[in-house]
């Protein structure tokens, strides 16, 4: 029997939009403010260096990455109120033993579990904020989705510098746990239950198998590329490895049952362009925040806790302007801030590559880039998000979320990789950060290109053209026009 989707009278869709926001929050900000204590855990752990620690930070987001859609899955067949909150206890229970590892390889094993629990976490928090609003306006709740992942992404290395400065860096796993607590606990009274047992089925284990081993062989070899050349035996076995792996990922998909990514969301066009768009730009994001806690620190030689502070006029900047993006986009269309939004990403890295000088200045040079950065994070970041997802039937809510998320999630993978393969070889000259800087900014393009793929005619027009359908909500143009429409 299936239970409807919507949601008890005796709670506002913007409850619900509270509860699972505060938790994505919380797995978004986890899954990078590590970066701001990489000196400090390589310090710690004795014998350990960059390449090392940088599993801190992949293997989480690829087995995260990884058990997204299949989570997504799980939550529409046995209720996704019940998932999330089973995210939630797995999430905040393995971030504390986290925070007690006693070595480098116990850290990453226990990172590993507290990914299952984000991922669930994640694929069904955003599957109850689609269910919980109506479909007019659900592009500005799903915007802001977006607009919170960004602010966590940028506000993750400011406040890991605080809690590594004032405190110790295991609290930056500690401090998940009141966080766990209050979730949980709202989330018990709140949230609606909602599943769909006709779109969920049991996850395809060997596409998961794939998927996670496929990826981590191209992730370690991009980052052994640091330290031995392109040639060499374990890079080339490594990525090739993970090509013949990611190739049979794809064969699996076509033929299995219940394949873990459902290609029949492929046939949205704003789907596709908006996920290709978003691991393409999420590339770039995350070199960049390597560039900026590595540059500063080592070649600015400021402190952990100046470099964080350095972070804060980007993240202001998101949160100034992520709301009007949601409100423009709804307006006249993901394609017109996404596509410049990208562009001014890639200039605010630009002026990096070509003025930046070991001498700082970060008045002149820093501030200025990091303001049109933090203007292209807003405009393309949570405009992407709520391009993929707008056009999800209710039925695939958690699958599409998490399908969304892990081609993002996939970026932060490759783009960790990348920064870590020249960190790891830095002379203490430029050279190392004008290679992540160029493909930071090449990044920006590559979005801001693909944006241009997204649907051409504004949303307003696609909600009016449904809403006009005898109280169906079914579109009542022609499916020709219904293209047109769509773009």
């Amino acid at each position: 029997m299936q239970v409807t989707n919507e949601v008890p009278a005796r709670h506002s869709p913007w409850s619900v939009f509270a509860v699972t926001s505060f938790a994505v929050f919380a797995v978004l900000l986890d899954a990078l403010v590590v970066i701001i204590a990489f000196p400090t855990i390589t310090e710690v752990f004795h014998g350990s260096d960059v390449t090392n620690v940088s599993w801190v930070v992949n293997a989480y987001t690829i087995v995260y990455a990884a058990l997204l859609v299949p989570a997504g899955r799980l939550a529409d067949l046995v209720g996704r109120k019940r998932l999330f909150l089973v995210g939630v206890g797995v999430f905040t229970v393995f971030s504390g033993l986290s925070g007690t590892a006693s070595s480098l390889d116990i850290l990453i094993s226990f990172r590993v579990v507290q990914a299952i629990g984000g991922a669930i976490l994640s694929s069904t928090g955003l599957a109850l904020t689609l269910a919980a609003f109506p479909r007019e306006r659900r592009i500005m709740a799903v915007t802001l989705v977006g607009a919170i992942a960004a602010l966590a992404v940028v506000v993750g290395p400011t406040l890991g510098a605080l809690i590594v400065e004032y405190w110790d860096w295991r609290w930056i796993f500690y401090v998940n746990l009141p966080i766990g607590a209050i979730v949980a606990a709202s989330g018990l009274w709140i949230l609606p239950e909602s599943r769909d047992p006709a779109q969920g089925t049991r996850p395809d284990v060997l596409g998961i198998l794939l998927m996670i081993s496929g990826t981590a062989f191209v992730a370690y070899g991009i980052i052994q590329s640091g330290t031995q050349s392109w040639t060499n035996s374990s890079v080339t076995g490594s990525l090739l490895g993970g090509a013949v792996l990611l190739g049979l990922l794809v064969l699996e998909i076509r033929y299995a049952k219940s394949p873990v990514v459902d290609p029949a969301l492929f046939h949205d066009r704003s789907f596709v362009f908006a996920n290709a768009g978003l691991f393409v730009f999420s590339i770039g994001f995350t070199g960049l925040f390597f560039n900026t806690v590595y540059f500063l620190t080592e070649v600015w030689r400021w402190s952990l806790l100046w470099t964080g502070l350095a972070l804060i006029p980007p993240a202001l900047t998101v949160v100034a302007l992520a709301p009007l993006a949601g409100r423009l986009a709804g307006r006249y269309g993901h394609r017109v801030l996404a596509v410049p939004g990208g562009l001014v990403f890639a200039l605010g890295q630009a002026i990096l590559w070509y003025l930046v000088t070991p001498t700082p200045n970060y008045v002149g040079v820093w501030l200025p880039s990091s303001i049109l950065t933090g203007i292209g994070i807003a405009f393309v970041l949570p405009v992407l998000t709520s391009a993929f997802a707008h056009n999800l039937p209710p039925g695939k809510y958690a699958v599409g979320s998490g399908m969304g998320s892990a081609f993002r999630q996939f970026g932060t993978v490759v783009g960790a990789s990348l920064a870590i393969s020249y960190l790891s070889v830095r002379t203490g000259n430029l050279q190392a950060f004008g290679h992540i800087w160029f493909f930071t900014i090449a990044s920006g393009v590559g979005a801001s290109i693909l944006a241009v793929g997204l649907g051409s005619m504004h949303v307003a027009l696609r909600e009016g053209s449904r809403s006009t359908a005898d109280g169906s909500g079914q579109s009542a143009l022609t499916p020709e026009a219904d293209r047109f429409v769509e773009g």
